[in-house]
């Protein structure tokens, strides 16, 4: 389904009934990631997915997206459905837009999951280097993930899962086609900008999160090390952490694990 927001067309879903439970896909990817997710949280939640500006099926726009505008973007879609308030959760990039929404509406927010995942929209300029100096260091000690088939993709997951659950990797490819096809190479490459735009976009002077709020790291992620959440601790007063063994696409690998670490903390919150 297509609504008109923000000056451009967002696919979205809903799914369930309850309170709101909102999924942000993230750079590359669709709603269609959350297959797994929503069958399982729909149960409990009303559950919102959507295709993030210029993903998927929603529109790009006629300007290169900026991190106000993809906040904007999920602002006015819950105004359009009458969200007055949801549990956001991000995955990624997702995450960063889940942030900027709380720093910016932080009343439309009950409670925040960010999943693999730097929340560089917190971090200062020269907290970001800092963090990103320490990750290219431990990147020198990455195992090759070269023996894979397929490098590329098998990067976002643990060391031999390509030969364990190869229906996983399968799964993401199927995923990466969905958005390939319904975007041209020009779009595609606006979604990578995107990332660096969340991250790097100034977060204001605001940036304590006080929200009840769940981050969920893969211990086997070389895209977003477990340690990405010591430099952004400070900022949050009401954080929980969970490090599973997965690599970035946490919610593919252990989707049952996934689901039910989201669940068993929204519903602790009571709301």
């Amino acid at each position: 389904m297509r609504i008109n927001v923000n000056g451009i067309l967002i696919n979205y879903e809903v799914q369930g009934s309850g309170p709101w439970l909102t999924l942000i896909h993230g750079s590359g990817n669709s709603l269609d990631v959350w297959t797994q997710q929503v069958a399982a949280l729909s149960m409990h939640f009303s559950v919102l997915t959507f295709d993030i500006r210029g993903h998927g099926q929603s529109d790009l726009g006629t300007e290169s997206a900026t991190a106000d505008m993809l906040t904007e973007d999920l602002h006015a879609l819950f105004e359009a459905l009458g969200i007055s308030s949801s549990t956001v959760l991000g995955h990624s990039m997702g995450a960063e837009i889940a942030i900027r929404l709380y720093l910016k509406y932080s009343h439309m927010v009950d409670n925040l999951i960010l999943c693999n995942s730097t929340m560089g929209a917190l971090l200062s300029d020269q907290e970001l280097m800092q963090y990103r100096m320490k990750r290219d260091e431990e990147r020198i000690d990455d195992p090759d993930h070269g023996h894979d088939p397929d490098s590329r993709i098998a990067r976002y997951f643990s060391i031999g899962l390509m030969q364990r659950k190869p229906e996983v990797i399968e799964r993401y490819k199927e995923i990466l086609a969905i958005n390939r096809n319904q975007k041209s190479s020009q779009q595609r490459g606006h979604q990578g900008s995107m990332v660096g735009e969340l991250i790097n976009a100034p977060a204001g002077e605001f940036r304590q999160v006080s929200c009840p709020t769940l981050v969920i790291l893969g211990l086997n992620d070389i895209i977003v090390r477990p340690s990405a959440v010591e430099p952004v601790e400070k900022y949050f007063s009401n954080m929980h952490v969970e490090i599973i063994p997965t690599g970035h696409f946490s919610y593919l690998e252990l989707p049952k694990e996934f689901s039910r670490l989201v669940q068993n903390f929204v519903l602790s919150k009571g709301i």
